[in-house]
């Protein structure tokens, strides 16, 4: 029998929205270690500056208003984002990709109006469907001497994970400023079978002060169905954005600390998130798991609902408890290897953590 044995530490870091389509995904924010990938494909050069990849025979990507389209490169599994299943993808230069399916003709429509600088808020002519994307650094970003842009799909079945990634990039766009200091690196992940989508950030350097206003998020079949980030003092504690037009600061004191990642996890449940009254503490251990006893210690409430929900959203687990003591066990070996969702509740309350089963 597995036995899961959880003490969670969870802060309220999770946020849902329910505006929009993409708003039904969980963010949270982790930190790791940074790799770099160094095998996969190779795309552009040092000379790169708004082109767009969507099309593997064409390495080099192109530029203009007939390089939007194509046939897409593989993702190399079926992913599911904001509901739709998409086996291809394309990238634009200014740190963005958008998604794409072998069915459709063309397969991949990256087209956005602002010259692709503006990802989440900018209208399309492309169909609904082509314009879901997800934006790790959405602004006017160009390839310098050393850089390069590359993806790989890694791992195996059923839990692959695509990497695209950008290395040693600068920002561009504020004549007569050339950035040539700026070294930019991060990555877009995605993950097979659990479909979340993360920005991991590598080291950043941007020596001057000049404000740079990315856009960091996700956006659904048009520029009003969006899920996006901001902050104006730090990286690490963002906010969601109410706008879509709304964005990260960057300069020389405000940037993502190496290993920074954001979590996009997606929920089909609709999840009231309750403002918290109290700083109840919560933990959970180990995570990720082999095993399937849970025990949940709980400092903080005097009764509160446990559920624990696929990542789908369907509810696998109910219990209302009275806490007459800080620890609770389950027996989760019943359940099937993924990540599942733990959601801790009161009147007041509304506490979410990822539990991972292996």
């Amino acid at each position: 029998m597995r036995k899961l044995l959880l003490l969670v530490i969870i802060g309220g870091s999770f946020t849902i929205r329910s505006n929009a389509q993409v708003a039904n995904y969980a963010f949270s924010t982790d930190n790791t270690n940074y790799t770099e990938i160094t095998g996969g494909t190779l795309l552009g050069n040092s000379n790169s500056d708004d082109h767009r990849f969507v099309n593997p025979a064409v390495p080099l990507g192109d530029i203009g208003s007939d390089a939007d389209t194509g046939v897409g490169l593989p993702i190399g599994f079926n992913f599911v984002f904001n509901g739709e299943v998409f086996n291809v993808f394309g990238i634009n230069n200014n740190g963005w990709l958008g998604f794409g399916k072998t069915s459709l003709s063309p397969s991949v429509n990256l087209n956005t109006d602002y010259s692709h600088k503006e990802p989440i808020n900018g209208a399309s002519t492309a169909p609904a469907i082509q314009q879901n994307r997800v934006v790790a650094f959405g602004r006017d970003l160009k390839a310098k001497t050393g850089a390069s842009l590359r993806y790989q799909t890694i791992g195996s079945s059923p839990n692959r994970i695509l990497v695209v990634q950008w290395k040693n990039y600068r920002k561009t766009n504020y004549y007569p400023y050339d950035f040539l200091s700026d070294s930019l690196n991060f990555q877009i992940k995605l993950y097979e079978t659990i479909n979340i989508v993360e920005f991991v950030y590598g080291r950043v350097i941007t020596p001057d002060t000049i404000n740079a206003k990315p856009q960091v998020g996700l956006r659904g079949s048009s520029n009003t169905d969006f899920f996006n980030r901001t902050s104006s003092t730090s990286w690490s504690a963002s906010a969601a954005g109410t706008l879509n037009t709304d964005v990260m600061k960057l300069n020389n004191q405000v940037f993502p600390a190496s290993g920074l990642v954001y979590r996009f996890t997606p929920m089909s449940v609709n999840i009231e998130n309750k403002a918290s009254t109290i700083n109840p503490d919560v933990n959970v251990f180990p995570n990720p798991t082999n095993d399937g006893i849970v025990n949940i210690i709980i400092n903080g409430l005097n009764k509160a609902q446990i559920a624990i929900y696929t990542i789908q959203g369907q509810m696998v687990y109910s219990e209302n408890i009275i806490i007459t003591s800080s620890s609770k066990q389950l027996d989760l070996s019943y359940l099937s290897k993924g990540v599942y969702m733990l959601r801790i509740s009161d009147d007041n309350n509304n506490i979410l953590n990822k539990i991972f089963i292996q």
